[in-house]
């Protein structure tokens, strides 16, 4: 009896989900019904999410002159193979409205979207969200994946080491494709977007970039965002078989015509207390081809502008794994190495005899860690360019 009961529910439950499946219809909108060149970017929160998360968080960011409004009513829909497909709204939900919202130039507003009101079983897979913004649509992507995955791959992209050799961008998740001669070839700039507006609110991300060179072979940079510092992974195997590389960075800098990850908090002189700093600099994006590059500039700009505000270092210089760091500030000779469970300030004694002899200040120009606790400072006598001294320091036993 308890087997038939068991049978009976068994079918009851594939009756239901057969239809649901049933109930889904292709999605009415084809690429070309969104609006693609508005100055208003519609973003998930994150790209991959895991089936166990119940809210989504959006953002609608105006980035034009006029102020926006949109109705916080919104779509959702799955993608199945090439077919994208609109969700079965549940009967409870059907007539509902949302509010109304407006966005001013400059400005972002967040808001929630679920899936509470369809009637749909959440699977792993590829979606989008879709919502009427100043009169047009907008859409964006982001996917759902296993938590084992996830723990895995945070950011739901794979890892460069789990790439296949022979790269297809229609089956590579990324953000940004760029050609050899500086044009946008796939990914979209709203990504862009989203990755800067999370360094600005210090929350974790990740972008990826895909580069092509006079080769013709891609280059996959991996930009990573986590704890205060960027980790740049890049992988140009397939270019030129080097193993792939890291290397870690503290800000995000522009002089409006780049994009730079740097270990110096700005690219200004009048920032730099007139200090000499040598620091690591690396190019992540140039506006040749971007039509948001003014936006992504502000938003870096403006980033820059909130932490030399509230913090006066003007170099940060990270051990390989992460643990450590040593920051420089308007004194030429203080410099403080801290980890996450400890700090020391101490300023540069070492070289007093030799200041007074050569009637010249000495400045720590760099800093390069030269072990997993070890950190070599890079000094000057100022005015002099001809001659380097050097300090070693250990970060652990404080020496």
């Amino acid at each position: 009896m308890k087997r038939a009961v068991c049978l009976i529910l068994a079918a009851a439950l594939v009756l239901g989900l057969a239809a649901c499946e049933e109930r889904k219809k292709v999605s009415p909108y084809g690429d070309d019904a969104f609006d693609t060149d508005s100055p208003v970017i519609l973003t998930t929160e994150n790209r991959s999410y895991d089936k166990s998360v119940e809210s989504f968080t959006y953002w609608v960011s105006n980035y034009g002159e006029e102020p926006v409004t949109f109705s916080t009513d919104y779509t959702v829909e799955v993608k199945e193979g090439e077919t994208w497909y609109s969700l079965p709204q549940a009967e409870e939900m059907t007539g509902s409205s949302g509010e109304t919202e407006t966005v001013a130039p400059g400005e972002t507003v967040t808001g929630k979207f679920s899936f509470w009101q369809y009637d749909y079983e959440v699977v792993d897979g590829e979606y989008r969200l879709i919502m009427n913004i100043g009169g047009s649509l907008h859409r964006a992507y982001f996917s759902i994946g296993s938590s084992t995955a996830l723990e895995e791959d945070p950011y739901g992209y794979g890892t460069l080491e789990s790439l296949p050799s022979e790269l297809d961008l229609d089956s590579l998740t990324y953000d940004i494709a760029i050609s050899s001669a500086g044009e946008i070839i796939g990914g979209s700039e709203e990504h862009v977007i989203t990755f800067l507006r999370k360094v600005a609110d210090d929350t974790d991300g990740m972008l990826r970039i895909v580069s092509y060179g006079l080769s013709g072979q891609p280059v996959l940079y991996d930009v990573i965002y986590e704890e205060g510092c960027f980790l740049c992974r890049k992988d140009a195997t397939r270019d030129n078989g080097e193993a792939i590389t890291q290397q870690r960075y503290s800000y995000l800098v522009t002089d409006g015509d780049y994009i730079y990850l740097s270990d110096q908090a700005s690219l200004e002189e009048k920032d730099l207390s007139g200090r000499r700093i040598e620091a690591n600099r690396f190019v992540i994006l140039a506006g040749s081809d971007f039509s948001l590059w003014d936006a992504m500039v502000e938003l870096v700009e403006q980033m820059t502008e909130d932490r030399l505000e509230k913090d006066a270092t003007l170099a940060r210089y990270w051990s390989e794994d992460g643990t450590y760091w040593v920051n420089l500030t308007a004194d030429p000779k203080d410099y403080t190495v801290s980890s996450k469970k400890h700090g020391m300030s101490r300023t540069l004694t070492e070289f007093l005899q030799l200041e007074e002899e050569r009637g010249a200040e000495m400045e720590i120009v760099s800093a390069v860690w030269t072990g997993e606790t070890q950190v070599r400072l890079s000094c000057r006598l100022r005015g002099n360019d001809e001659e380097t001294w050097y300090v070693t320091v250990d970060a652990a036993q404080e020496t």
